[in-house]
């Protein structure tokens, strides 16, 4: 019998694919691959999220460096105020599904900073109609 226990006990070392043998793998607890959570998975409205936002800010930015064709203007004055709501929108639905944060975060701040650069650039044009500004710009710069 102490054979028996002897063999018994050199397979519990080996692990040749037995239960006791992989004790690691079946004491009960959580290997780690546990994915019936769901958590730590779906990123993908956390990078959306990112993606318009920055979309947002570089549609904006696109308006002052001289690139814009009149197509760039009509994304400027529709698509990037949308592009950020969107942005702040997935980015809450992100972080409200507790899953991967820091893109959401980023995304969130990225559509608010396009957001808040759309207001302000209303705004001044607002201002600028409103004074007389834009016609004097308009007068001291025009060729006909």
């Amino acid at each position: 019998m102490s054979e028996e226990n002897n063999t018994f006990e050199n397979n519990d070392q080996q692990g040749n694919g037995t239960p006791e043998g992989n004790n690691y793998f079946y004491q009960g607890q959580p290997t780690g691959n546990d994915y019936s959570s769901g958590k730590g998975q779906g990123t993908g409205l956390g990078i959306a999220s990112m993606v318009c936002g920055i979309l947002s800010i570089l549609i904006l930015c696109g308006g002052f460096v001289g690139i814009t064709i009149s197509v760039m203007l009509v994304l400027m004055m529709y698509l990037s105020p949308v592009l950020g709501i969107v942005a702040v929108v997935l980015g809450i639905v992100q972080i409200v599904k507790n899953e991967s944060k820091g893109m959401a975060i980023a995304g969130i701040v990225c559509g608010a900073i396009g957001i808040l650069i759309f207001v302000g650039i209303i705004c001044i044009g607002l201002y600028a109609i409103n004074t007389g500004l834009y016609d004097n710009i308009i007068n001291t710069y025009s060729y006909y």
